[in-house]
């Protein structure tokens, strides 16, 4: 697998940029889509952190997860992304 995945696992303090991304358009753009997929990404930082701490497992070599957790967060993402699009579309950013 090339470097550039192992990133987030190198440095979890990362995964704080699409958090705060996603949810900073969703409140723009009033997505609820958006707003479940940043508590994903929250959860993957906990877990990764976890991870890095050895609170959920010791000696943590292989991380086949990876296969699995990022397709699907990049999926999810994908489809925030879609519906960010679509609601502002549609009504227009939220105004205060």
């Amino acid at each position: 697998m090339p470097e550039i995945f192992y990133i987030l696992i190198e440095y979890p303090a990362l995964i704080a940029l699409p958090i705060a991304i996603l949810a900073a358009l969703a409140y723009w753009s009033s997505s609820r889509t958006a707003w479940v997929v940043a508590g994903f990404w929250i959860l993957y930082l906990g877990y990764e952190l976890g991870i890095k701490y050895e609170l959920l497992c010791t000696d943590c070599v292989r991380r086949s997860e990876m296969y699995v957790v990022y397709p699907l967060l990049a999926l999810a993402t994908a489809v925030a992304a879609v519906q960010i699009y679509v609601n502002v579309k549609e009504r227009g950013p939220r105004r205060r």
